[in-house]
């Protein structure tokens, strides 16, 4: 077994060195922050299927949001069935002093993404020099649209913001809110070394002429998912700058998910196909990483068996250790986010079948999309009812 504690020793150091590259990434990204003054027009973008019980508290908080210029609301029903639409229109009828605008989304999608589908008929109906993006189940805080538009310097294009659930009663949210700490210290890392890998449309910014010049989502069509990670990888090919919103005041809080362990592995299976459609030397990084989770696999045989555990032991104590480093680095919340950590022994032994089984089904598109349901009438309201368009 030399050949295993060899391969198991290289793949710890290179794993470590990943790590280390992505908190660097991280420092850079909060070193010299640009932020303009400047207060141009913005568009919030917000899809929405069958959200009758949380649509309410998003449209709310996007109503309480402090910024100074000029703020549109466009809420698109992405053809629900339970009232969505209706709830909508019945409360921002109201609302003199917002502009807020309600589409229904259109009968034959445009993409095979349902979500890509909605979002592009609101960003049509939409007239923001910036394009914000959150879910219909999230609560920005007042201060997000502001902090998300600070960002945009002039080289600036994107902005990939941080979302987290709350609240986390259940052990097993917990577990998926340390992977979430994961996944978006991956996103600040590399887009603070300038090869950005992930974001979420849960907090996402970027400019409707960058939207114009990759063509929307048209290259990205054909793909079920990724409105914003597949978007993300376009924008990398662009001349524009892609940063990251870590500051607490600008963190979107939503529901903590499923609880059913099915709905868990689902949602996991769809989140694991984005990263097997990247190319280039993404591609050759998610090839190593499923590797080295092979090589963890082989240690912990190792470590059960009488074969030469001390390697296997030290591998996983030097995982644990960058890990934590990485997301204690990230935690935009600081302690409020630290205090998961604890948790994160556990979350790296799920990594394993994660990783080595849930990937390769992601891959193959075995995972189930949100239930498909009768669409609605294409038509946008306005806040107003006599303005239709």
């Amino acid at each position: 077994m030399e050949w295993l504690v060899a391969a198991l020793g290289t793949g710890t150091l290179c794993y470590t060195i990943v790590v280390l590259w992505l908190c660097v990434g991280i420092l850079r990204s909060r070193r010299g922050i640009q932020c303009d003054s400047a207060t141009p027009s913005v568009s919030v973008i917000v899809a929405a299927r069958n959200e009758v019980e949380r649509i309410p508290s998003c449209l709310l908080a996007l109503k309480r949001q402090q910024y100074p210029g000029r703020l549109q609301i466009v809420i698109i029903d992405d053809r629900s069935t339970d009232g969505t639409g209706a709830l909508v229109a019945s409360m921002v009828r109201d609302w003199e002093d917002a502009d807020v605008v309600l589409v229904r989304a259109p009968d034959k999608l445009r993409y095979a993404c349902p979500k890509k589908s909605a979002l592009a008929a609101g960003i049509e109906v939409s007239d923001g020099d910036l394009l914000l993006f959150t879910d219909a189940d999230c609560e920005p805080p007042p201060e997000w649209v502001a902090r998300m538009v600070a960002r945009f310097a002039d080289d600036v294009g994107l902005v990939a913001g941080f979302a987290c659930a709350e609240p986390l009663r259940q052990i097993r949210h917990r577990l998926l809110a340390v992977d979430n700490l994961g996944v978006s210290a991956l996103a600040e890392g590399s887009i603070g070394m300038g090869a950005p890998l992930s974001c979420t449309g849960r907090s996402l910014a970027y400019r409707r002429s960058l939207w114009n010049q990759v063509g929307g989502f048209e290259e990205i069509g054909h793909l079920i998912s990724g409105d914003d990670v597949y978007f993300l990888r376009l924008v990398a090919g662009t001349d524009w700058r892609v940063v990251y919103c870590a500051e607490a005041e600008a963190v979107v809080t939503g529901p903590p998910g499923p609880s059913a362990l099915t709905a868990i592995l689902n949602q996991k299976v769809r989140h694991a196909s984005k990263a097997a459609r990247y190319g280039g030397g993404a591609r050759w990084l998610s090839v190593a990483i499923y590797g080295y989770h092979a090589l963890l696999l082989a240690g912990l045989m190792q470590i059960v068996s009488d074969g030469p555990w001390q390697v296997a032991w030290m591998a996983w104590l030097c995982r644990w250790g960058v890990d934590a480093a990485l997301l204690s680095s990230f935690a935009p919340r600081q302690r409020r986010d630290r205090v998961l950590l604890t948790f994160l022994p556990v979350v790296e032994a799920l990594y394993i079948p994660y990783v080595l089984i849930l990937v390769p089904l992601g891959r193959l598109g075995r995972f189930r999309w949100k239930e498909d349901e009768t669409p609605s009438e294409t038509v946008a309201i306005r806040s107003h009812p006599d303005e239709i368009c």
